[in-house]
């Protein structure tokens, strides 16, 4: 074997059959392989930033749906993990002649390296009203579709939930804009 070909090989485990040891390629494991920049690669780390807006209503109320929108700042992992920090105005209020609901949240965000990208993500933080603040917490699902190497745009649901009197639940769907930089 030569240097060359021994360094693009990792020696996983030893497979004995038929009494004959062969190196399993670590490549193999990870999947198929994707050319350097290729555009539905999650594996781009580094810092992002990222603008959502979208329809929001109040489960279970029969309110009219509200426009919000998000903001949120991070860093991404090239293994496919992000973290990052969000302001989001979800635009229905949760008591009548209140102001929007807004929130402060910290969170954690996975998605799969294939072409048009899925993700899941949970965010944890303060909600707010008015003088009035709750904790609260999110979980959301999503696709992203990249427009370039380091831009992409995104379409996510979410359910905000916050224990106002009783646990109250308020979904959104968002239509945004990511860019890593």
């Amino acid at each position: 074997m030569t240097r060359m070909h021994a360094a693009g090989f990792a020696l996983v485990s030893a497979v004995t059959i038929s009494g004959a040891a062969s190196a399993v390629p670590l490549d193999a494991l990870r999947g198929p392989a994707r050319p350097a920049g290729h555009a539905g690669s999650s594996s781009r780390g580094g810092w992002l930033i990222a603008v959502d807006a979208g329809w929001s209503f109040l489960a279970a109320d029969g309110s009219a749906p509200a426009l919000g929108f998000s903001a949120r700042a991070g860093y991404a992992f090239a293994g496919g993990a992000s973290i990052d920090v969000a302001y989001d105005d979800v635009g229905v209020p949760l008591t009548a002649g209140a102001g929007a609901l807004q929130a402060v949240s910290a969170g954690l965000r996975y998605e799969l390296p294939l072409d048009a990208i899925p993700f899941a993500e949970v965010r944890v933080g303060s909600a707010f009203q008015g003088a009035n603040a709750w904790p609260a917490g999110s979980m959301g699902l999503g696709v992203a579709l990249p427009l370039a190497h380091a831009v992409r745009v995104q379409l996510t649901a979410r359910d905000w939930l916050v224990p106002q009197g009783a646990v109250r639940s308020v979904f959104g769907a968002l239509l945004g804009l990511e860019v890593r930089l």
